[in-house]
């Protein structure tokens, strides 16, 4: 006989590296140097071994997971490999696969584990491998984030997001030039434009860090605040009407003034102070409003000036006059 299994002349069998698990028949033959004197026939059952242990390799970690890799053992035993079973430390999860790497779930996040993996065949599983490095689970996370819509120039709303670790999210800005915005969310808007915004956590021992969300939206110019009025002067029918730029122009320029005579409601515009506002009846008393305008529209009014009372030259004269002889 020849091959996996051989008999030699004092009848001793001996078994390859072969893999001769199984029934084999073997034949004896008795023999002088001429003739054969006596055939022998019998049944040798071959029984395969325990695999070796596996060789482990790298684990690495996911969300209550880990993955293990590892190399099929030396000594298969005698028969094929049929699985592998890694066993976590602690808590004696285990995964199993035809061939590494192996996924272990059901682990908790935060905690750090070993694995080793064993091999089996038909006679059952082998010795186990050495523990692999360490590696501790985490979950991901995601944030939600939702875009606030339109804003408008002069506002300070508040940003909100959630993540669902219910870590608590933080904001950027990536438009400095336009809005700045705090760790907490509160928006600063520097100039009307583009405004983007990322909402971040960076995750702890038991979340992966949330991929960011970003949000971009418009700020928009409003109307103009109130200029301040300042010292109006009568003349003859008319006044001069001095006043201040508003601190607020709505996050576009001024593009002109309006001043309003009260009574009467005369309207003369300009395009700065002072305003000279012609057209006024002698003798009556008037108070003024001032207003300024944008691309977007009219602001709100001036508290009104000091009341003034137009008259005639000589009058006014007379009363120049009169005033410096009193």
């Amino acid at each position: 006989y020849r091959g996996e299994i051989s008999v030699d002349s004092a009848g001793l069998v001996s078994i390859s590296d072969a893999k001769p698990v199984g029934t084999h028949t073997i034949t004896l033959r008795a023999h002088d140097n001429c003739n054969v004197l006596k055939d022998a026939t019998f049944e040798l059952q071959v029984n395969a071994l325990l695999p070796g242990a596996p060789v482990i390799g790298s684990a690495s970690a996911g969300d209550q997971s880990a993955s293990v890799s590892f190399s099929p053992p030396a000594l298969d035993g005698g028969a094929v490999v049929t699985s592998y079973t890694v066993t976590s430390s602690p808590g004696g999860l285990t995964g199993s696969g035809a061939a590494s790497p192996v996924t272990v779930t059901g682990l908790t996040n935060g905690v750090a584990y070993t694995f080793s993996v064993t091999a089996e065949n038909v006679a059952g599983n082998g010795p186990a491998s050495s523990a692999s490095n360490p590696v501790t689970p985490i979950a991901l996370q995601t944030i939600t984030f939702n875009n606030p819509g339109p804003q408008d120039f002069g506002t300070t709303p508040t940003l909100s997001a959630t993540s669902s670790s219910g870590l608590t999210p933080t904001f950027g800005s990536r438009t400095d030039a336009v809005c700045t915005v705090t760790l907490g969310g509160a928006l600063t808007f520097l100039t009307t434009g583009s405004c983007s915004i990322d909402a971040k956590q960076p995750g702890n021992a038991a979340y992966l860090q949330a991929p960011t969300v970003t949000q971009t939206f418009d700020v928009n110019a409003v109307v103009p605040g109130a200029p301040v009025m300042g010292i109006v002067s009568a003349g003859q029918a008319q006044a001069t009407v001095r006043f201040t730029p508003p601190i607020f122009n709505g996050g576009a320029a001024i593009n002109g003034y309006e001043v309003t005579s009260s009574p009467e409601g005369i309207i003369v515009g300009g395009s700065g102070s002072p305003i000279n506002v012609t057209g006024l009846t002698n003798g009556l008393t008037y108070t003024f409003t001032v207003t300024a305008k944008n691309t977007v529209g009219t602001g709100a009014p001036s508290s009104p000036s000091n009341p003034i009372t137009p008259a005639a030259q000589d009058e006014m004269f007379v009363s120049g006059f009169e005033d410096q002889e009193n």
